[in-house]
């Protein structure tokens, strides 16, 4: 590209200069755009390390333990402080180094080496951790937000953490699993019990990976089965078992699942997990990806639109060894290092090119190997064996981390200093 159309593309930044009284404008030569981001400098272990993204912000965890966070910021869930967007990868305040990062829709959870938990972002519901620090004032209005990363006490030797909506979690080295913030459709996994600002352990829930949806969580056992527990008026928790109504409004309650329960998913053996907002998938031993849910959009990979309220293998002859999940599509790293991705396409999220959505996986067009993949609520990202970050998708919150405020139906570069 131009250096011009970078520029405009960055419209009110500096290095842009107006003058009038001639009836035409002047452009100031800019700096150029920052190098790509090398984020590690060899293949990291698929599973470990994902980019994450949430609603329109991306979070990744460089090899150094350094986490760095780009896109929006009106709820201060990028974690540097303030509440100012950021085009490229910024690092996130606070001591190193970090060993997991999750984004939720607006707000960022952390764990550093030690096992301590931070989070930052969006806090009305106490998905945070604690008490607000401060008021986010977005449109107008007021909303309690945590600007910069704060301890989350009371969860011990955590070594991985989701977030949400509304609520987060943490997975201790012994497989608990702390849940804190809304529980208003039983995301918690603590009965009825009402939400919580303070971490409060999930009974009957030991695992050995752990994912957050949007108002759904969800484990792998060591007995490599599902649990799932929260929202499932769509059927996403993986179970037939009679729900009850639950939901942040009284008068028109929606099913949930309260406590965890056993996605029925037969002799299954699973070895990882991805919730999203509507739907869940699983990666089964095998290297087959199962998921179920709603699947307007084919989201489940099935070759249909139909819901499923149980596991159901996604078609086509790949095996995989990670996957990620958004709003409404889903994404797998095949064991040969391409992505493949199915569902919603409106905004270029299985990154190929604009189109209808698709019910069957379609291969991301990308030049190199991935070793890494996350997704966020309508983008995704992946970490090459080069060490490099692309993203597709939705940009519209400048979440690619290219400098563009746009969707991109294909891969591109993210670009900063990661060092």
């Amino acid at each position: 590209m131009t250096r011009r159309r970078w520029i405009g593309a960055l419209a009110g930044v500096a290095g842009v200069a107006a003058f009038g009284g001639v009836g035409y404008l002047v452009f100031r030569p800019g700096p150029p755009p920052p190098p790509p981001v090398a984020a590690w400098s060899a293949r990291p272990a698929a599973g470990d390390h994902l980019p994450t993204g949430g609603l329109v912000h991306t979070c990744l965890l460089t090899e150094a333990g350094k986490v760095l966070c780009w896109g929006t910021n009106n709820f201060a869930q990028l974690g540097d402080g303030t509440n100012q967007i950021s085009v490229f990868p910024k690092a996130v305040a606070g001591p190193l180094p970090f060993r997991d990062v999750d984004a939720g829709d607006s707000h960022t959870c952390a764990v550093r080496r030690e096992g301590s938990v931070l989070c930052w972002g969006l806090n009305p519901r106490g998905q945070v951790g604690a008490a607000k620090d401060a008021d986010c004032i977005v449109g107008g209005l007021a909303y309690s937000c945590n600007p910069a990363p704060k301890a989350v006490a009371g969860v011990p030797s955590a070594v991985a953490t989701g977030a949400g909506a509304d609520h987060s979690c943490a997975r201790t080295a012994t497989g608990a699993v702390w849940c804190w913030g809304s529980n208003d459709r039983g995301q918690l996994g603590r009965g009825r019990d009402p939400g919580s600002f303070a971490p409060v352990e999930v009974s009957g829930a030991h695992v050995t990976q752990l994912s957050v949806g949007q108002f759904h969580t969800c484990g792998v056992t060591r007995a490599a089965s599902v649990v799932c527990w929260g929202w499932n008026l769509y059927g996403q928790v993986g179970t037939t078992f009679t729900s009850e109504k639950c939901g942040p409004n009284p008068w028109s309650p929606t099913p949930c699942i309260r406590e965890p329960v056993r996605a029925e998913a037969g002799a299954v053996r699973f070895t990882a997990v991805a919730a999203a907002s509507k739907h869940t998938c699983a990666l089964a031993a095998d290297g087959r990806i199962y998921c179920w849910g709603a699947n307007r959009l084919g989201q489940l990979g099935t070759g249909s639109t139909a819901n499923a309220p149980t596991p159901t293998v996604v078609t086509g002859p790949e095996r995989f060894r990670a996957l990620a999940v958004g709003t409404d599509f889903s994404c797998g790293l095949s064991a040969e290092g391409d992505v493949w991705c199915w569902g919603d396409n409106a905004m270029g999220q299985l990154g190929g090119t604009a189109g209808p959505s698709s019910a069957t996986p379609v291969r991301v067009h990308a030049e190199g190997r991935f070793g890494a993949l996350g997704a966020g609520a309508n983008h995704a990202c992946g970490i090459q064996e080069s060490g490099a970050v692309l993203c597709w998708g939705s940009g519209t919150g400048w979440q690619l981390g290219n400098g563009f405020r746009a969707d991109s139906p294909v891969p591109v570069v993210v670009r900063g200093d990661a060092r």
